[in-house]
């Protein structure tokens, strides 16, 4: 518009013209081409309207900039305004730009900006302000750079700011407004790929790309080379669509060198987020971040909308999968809130797969979780850390495969005091595998570790449609607890129902603890279990080792063998300070508290519903062996005990090789104003009393 080709930095300068070229390459609005020798400055320009060729290196302002060998152009208080558009059919690289279509070797480029839509008819590396951008040296930055206009191209590299940006350390205070369409690698709704840390920055419009990884609402793919980067208060608003891998919300890839770090603070992304990729494996798909490898801390983040995927593993609400540098890196202040939908494994509301980190602290999904795979979870699919301050509320269904919970799908402890302190899961859960629970289908630890839990909870119903019998693992709040520290204040309220299997309880399916002075206090079940199975129970399916105090049950429990109102298998140590309420129906050792007891002492106890069974049947325990009975009762009115159809009185145990026997009691009794006299051994006392 003002100048075809110059080799010297410009000043002051405007061009108020509209461009058009029907041939060649090196198209720009105020400059074609400036190729430097020597250092050089290019500051106070502008160029407004309209750029259209039909070649590479097309620009509002310049087409293409370079300088000689060492040299560098720094270009500041830079503005265009119009559209810019090549008609190029060739392909490859197009360097297409709302400022500039190319520009290497520069210096710091500051307080610049694009308004106008970019459009290419093919090619790579085209974005609202610049296509490529390349620093002269590695400390160079991009800071106060604006573009505003929707950008189109059938390629890769693509973005709303700058598509291709290489060799530079900083991005500040930089914003992208306006769609991005693509189809190709690498497509951001700010930048498509770059090595740099990323501050102040916004994006809004939605980002679409029809084939080729790694899509973000913000950035496709940052590959950090520097030690410590960042990505600090970043926003991207709008949908993002894409038919390959490693999609984002806000970043579709982030990764960095072996000992490279990259932490990410004050990020936030709000839009739905799809791919239609099929091919399955790991698609790595978040509604912040798709996949996100050597991660320094990661604090204060969110994402609002649905993330959809048509196959793979490895999805998200926040992040597909999230994997620190070092395991002492921990995540915090993270929320996620839209339905996650993926045909596959490790799904889930917050985060698919959690690897390599020690802590989850203050976090929440809130959401529809589906998938067809295992390790599915309505916060985290799969992690190895402590949670403390979780939440997820939303039904979690999965169509196949084990280890499915309302929070966590599987947790795998790889530290000696690991602990799951004050969450929270409220939604049903449905699977077809083993190893489901209201909020953990499955945890556990290497030999000689702990896990503890404190003040966890879980509303909503559990189910399994599983049908290879044997140990399934089914419970209101774990499916299989191993390796397990103190539990205390615990409690699951909902249905639990298993086609077929052994091991399920109203609270916890399996519960073996490390060693066996360990406990599980102030916990409680409400809600009918039922399973065409062994070990079943109230509270415990199958309890190995270690104590049980101030818990009871309340539901309704139906199995085959070892069916007990509180717990059907119990194996050593003690059992104090409990009740269970519900009707037990079964076929073998059936018992209203316990339906077969190995060892130990059951003490301050009592069972007041119906029992019915085949072979040693008790209105308190089914089978009591080796077992010390201090004091217990059970109701003899109202919990009656039928055994081959036949109601059996004075029953309370229905096979005795232990000592000791509970006193059986009215309904009216036990009810009643005079139950502290009646019922001793308990304590009544107001608010610190055990009942």
């Amino acid at each position: 518009g003002l100048i075809g080709h110059s080799d010297q930095g410009l000043a002051n300068a405007t061009a108020a013209v509209t461009v058009t070229s029907t041939g060649g390459q090196h198209t720009g609005g105020l400059v074609g081409e400036l190729h430097a020798y020597g250092d050089a400055t290019v500051t106070n320009v502008s160029a407004d309207g309209s750029v259209t060729a039909q070649g590479e290196y097309v620009g509002g302002l310049v087409g293409y900039i370079e300088a000689r060998a060492n040299d560098e152009v720094t270009l500041s208080h830079a503005h265009t305004s119009g559209a810019v558009n090549t008609t190029y059919t060739g392909g490859g690289n197009v360097f297409a730009g709302g400022l500039v279509g190319r520009f290497k070797d520069s210096g710091d480029l500051t307080d610049v900006s694009a308004a106008g839509a970019v459009t290419s008819r093919s090619g790579d590396q085209v974005g609202g302000l610049i296509g490529q951008w390349q620093g002269e040296h590695h400390a160079r930055s991009v800071t106060n750079a604006t573009a505003t206009g929707d950008v189109d191209s059938p390629g890769a590299y693509v973005a709303g700011l700058i598509g291709y940006h290489h060799v530079g350390r900083q991005l500040t205070n930089v914003s992208a407004a306006g769609n991005v369409t693509a189809d190709g690698q690498r497509v951001g709704g700010l930048v498509g790929y770059t090595r740099a840390s990323i501050t102040d920055a916004t994006a809004s419009g939605d980002v679409t790309s029809d084939s080729g990884n790694g899509v973000g609402g913000l950035v496709g793919d940052l590959y950090a080379r520097q030690s410590r980067a960042s990505v600090e208060n970043v926003r991207a608003s709008g949908d993002v669509s894409a038919a390959g891998k490693d999609v984002g919300g806000l970043i579709g890839d982030i990764h960095a060198p072996s000992n490279y770090q990259i932490r990410m603070t004050d990020a936030h992304a709000t839009g739905d987020v799809t791919t239609s990729y099929t091919g399955g494996g790991n698609v790595f798909v978040g509604g912040l971040v798709g996949r996100y490898r050597n991660s320094n801390h990661l604090t204060d983040v969110s994402a609002t909308g649905a993330v959809t995927s048509a196959s793979g593993n490895q999805v998200g609400g926040l992040i597909g999968q999230w994997q620190s540098q070092y395991a002492s890196r921990s995540v915090t202040n993270a929320t996620a809130t839209g339905d996650v939908d993926s045909p596959g494994a490790y799904v889930a509301g917050l985060i698919g797969y959690h690897h390599v980190g020690r802590q989850l602290t203050n976090v929440s999904a809130a959401g529809n979780v589906t998938a067809d795979g295992q390790r599915v979870g309505g916060l985290v699919g799969y992690t190895r850390a402590s949670i403390t301050d979780a939440t997820a509320s939303g039904d979690v269904t999965s169509d196949s495969g084990n280890g499915v919970g309302g929070l966590v799908g599987d947790l795998y402890a790889r530290q000696s005091r690991a602990s799951v302190e004050n969450v929270r899961a409220s939604g049903d859960v449905s699977a077809a595998g083993k190893d489901v629970g209201g909020l953990i289908g499955d945890i556990h630890a290497p030999s000689n570790y702990q896990i503890r839990m404190t003040d966890a909870h879980a509303t909503g119903d559990v189910t399994t449609s599983y049908t290879g019998g044997g140990n399934v693992f089914v419970g209101g709040l774990v499916g299989r607890y191993r390796n397990s520290n103190h539990l205390t204040n615990v409690s699951a309220m909902g249905t639990v129902r298993v086609e077929r299997g052994d091991q399920v309880g109203g609270l916890i399916g399996q519960w073996q603890p490390q060693y066996s002075n360990r406990a599980i206090s102030k916990s409680a079940a409400s809600g009918d279990v039922r399973t065409d199975g062994e070990y079943v129970g109230g509270l415990i399916g199958y309890k190995v080792r270690g104590n049980v105090f101030q818990s009871y049950a309340r539901g309704s429990v139906t199995g085959t063998e070892d069916v007990g109102g509180l717990i059907g298998y119990n194996l050593d140590r003690n059992v104090r300070d409990v009740y269970a309420t519900g009707d037990i129906t079964g076929q073998t050792n059936v018992g209203g508290l316990i339906g077969y007891s190995n060892s130990g002492e059951v003490d301050a106890a009592y069972a007041t519903g119906t029992v019915t069974g085949d072979t040693y049947v008790g209105g308190f325990i089914g089978d009591s062996y080796r077992t010390t009975i201090g004091t217990g009762y059970r109701d003899t009115e109202g919990g009656t005990v039928t055994v081959n159809g036949q109601v059996v009185t004075g029953q309370p145990i229905g096979r005795d090789r232990g000592t000791g026997t509970p006193t059986g009691l009215t309904t009216a009794v036990m009810q009643g104003a005079g139950a502290p006299q009646a019922m001793t051994g308990f304590d009544f006392t107001a608010e610190s009393g055990t009942w």
